[in-house]
């Protein structure tokens, strides 16, 4: 669900910005751009978000340490 997703990535975007995480701020605001095109295939939108899931968890592996 595209409605759903952008929602989410538009959540997380704000919320990365906000603690400092401008990596993540600018992978969500390039999710958002792919989801928002009409002509974005479902592949493309999964390349974006596989791309920002492996930032974050990167993020996450480091502070585990």
């Amino acid at each position: 669900n595209k409605e759903l997703l952008k929602l989410v990535v538009h959540e997380l975007k704000g919320s990365s910005g906000t603690v400092g995480y401008t990596n993540i701020s600018e992978l969500c605001r390039e999710v958002e751009g792919v989801v928002l095109s009409p002509q974005s295939t479902w592949k493309e939108i999964d390349i974006k978000c596989q791309s920002l899931l492996g930032s974050l968890t990167e993020i996450e592996t480091s502070l585990a340490k």
